[in-house]
Order: C-alpha cells, then structure tokens, then sequence
C-alpha cells in the first residue's frame, strides 16, 4: 500500500514541487503512514496473542500428558494390589498352627471380618 502510494506520487512529485501543491499531500502522507505504522502494531499483536494462545495450550496438553500418564500408574498398582488380595484371600484361606497350636485352621480376616482381640501379656493391677 506505501510502495504504491510512493509509485503514484513519485511521478508527481517534480510537478508538486514547483508548483506548491506539496503542503497539500502532506497531511494525507502523514495519514497514511500512521495508519500503516497502527496496522503492523496491530499484525504485530494479533501474532504474539496467537503465540501465547499455543504456548499455554502446549502446556496444557504437556500437563494432561503428564497426568494422564501418572493416572495409568496409579490404575495399575491398584490393579496389582486388587490381583494380589485376591490371591491371599483365595488361595491361602487358612493359618497354620491356629487354635491353641492344635493345629487347627483359624480364617484369616478379611473385609466385613472382625480380628479376634489380642490377649494382654502384661498384668493388670487393680486399685
């Protein structure tokens, strides 16, 4: 737009300068020239609100990644921890050497179960 702009006058411009008409375009000039200056201020804001725009987004994303991935490690120790109950639970369901040392089998507790309470080994003084 200024390199056309500059192209039309630049004919003119011999025939402006004897003639006086110079003072005439200068204002239009100066119009122009701001006008051009406040549209690249304005490209030049557009392109860094863009890149500011991507750069939170990547970081965003960068920390759905990280949490995502943190969340698959904690579903699989879960997991493990589920697989591993359920082998205690099903395939050792007894305690040796339960009731007394008889050689009975007391059942492990499990959920819902209540353990039996410990017997004291200390005495116990009364007042």
């Amino acid at each position: 737009m200024f390199v056309l702009f500059n192209l039309f006058h630049s004919f003119h411009l011999d025939r402006l300068l004897y003639s006086g008409q110079l003072l005439d375009v200068y204002p239009l000039h100066s119009l122009m020239l701001t006008g051009l200056l406040l549209l690249f201020y304005l490209l030049f804001y557009l392109v860094a609100r863009e890149l500011d725009i991507n750069t939170r987004l990547k970081q965003e994303n960068q920390f759905l990644h990280m949490q995502t991935a943190q969340y698959e490690a904690l579903r699989s120790a879960i997991d493990e921890i589920r697989r591993a109950r359920h082998d205690l639970r099903h395939h050792c369901p007894v305690r040796p050497g339960g009731a007394g040392g008889l050689g009975g089998a007391v059942p492990l507790p499990g959920p819902g179960r209540r353990q039996r309470p410990r017997r004291r080994t200390e005495p116990v003084y009364s007042k």
